[in-house]
């Protein structure tokens, strides 16, 4: 008897394990079939052959897959976040020869880890280590190996006087809501924005990233950022003037 009770004991975990499997794949089976549901992909080809790819899903997350005219793979960006432009995961570019150009990891938004770039033949041309966001000391390279002096990979668009002189612009320049009383700024409201400046430095379309919950004050400060004539000093990555992405926060 006590080894009939045994063999049922094995046979009871064997089913038990058995049907615990059977669930993980079937979870795992239905998981995927709920993404693959959810999955939409948009593409739109430019002018010049450049065709751009928008992979999202239910949630926030997505995915940008860039190809050339030729039909090579030309950048690989994925996102934690697709509306908010939060890239998660190592963001890849590649020259129309197929030759690797650049590998840069992002955690939730923020650069974190090993930045490299190369040449179009292949040679190192920069290693820049990032920390939590911050930009550690690294390595440049000329085209035949040589090292040359550092300079920083990115440098952020820059408003006249800085963050703190545009938020003042803005809430000297904003123009009240009637239906937005006292009371209601009792508590603490916070509208942020998040926007596009070019490589002229001016503003490009601006949106409503985090709501103050009232929405008469939220266009009221869309309509402010409209009319800033200043610009800002445009970006740079490493060395060359680009669009970026800004995100400002405002508080009343």
């Amino acid at each position: 008897m006590r080894y009939l009770y045994t063999g049922i004991c094995g046979l009871l975990a064997q089913l038990a394990h058995g049907q615990s499997v059977t669930d993980t794949l079937a979870y795992e089976q239905s998981r995927q079939t709920t993404e693959e549901a959810s999955r939409r992909v948009t593409s739109h080809t430019d002018s010049t052959g450049l065709c751009v790819e928008t992979l999202s899903w239910a949630g926030p997350r997505g995915l940008v897959r860039i190809y050339y005219a030729s039909g090579l793979l030309k950048e690989y960006v994925p996102y934690a976040d697709l509306g908010m432009g939060q890239v998660h995961g190592v963001a890849t570019t590649w020259y129309e020869s197929g030759q690797l150009e650049s590998r840069q990891p992002f955690i939730q938004g923020k650069r974190e880890g090993k930045l490299e770039l190369y040449y179009p033949d292949g040679q190192l041309k920069r290693r820049t280590e990032y920390a939590t966001g911050a930009e550690l000391p690294g390595q440049c390279f000329d085209e035949a190996g040589r090292p040359v002096a550092y300079f920083a990979y990115e440098q952020l668009p820059l408003y006249p006087g800085g963050h703190a002189q545009l938020t003042k612009e803005i809430n000297n320049a904003l123009r009240w809501p009637r239906d937005v009383t006292p009371l209601m700024l009792l508590m603490r409201r916070t509208v942020c924005l998040s926007f596009m400046v070019d490589e002229q430095g001016a503003i490009q379309s601006p949106r409503v990233a985090v709501s103050s919950e009232l929405p008469s004050l939220d266009r009221a400060v869309l309509a402010t950022i409209a009319k800033l004539t200043r610009r800002f000093a445009p970006a740079r990555r490493d060395g060359r003037i680009v669009q970026s992405a800004y995100y400002l926060p405002i508080q009343f």
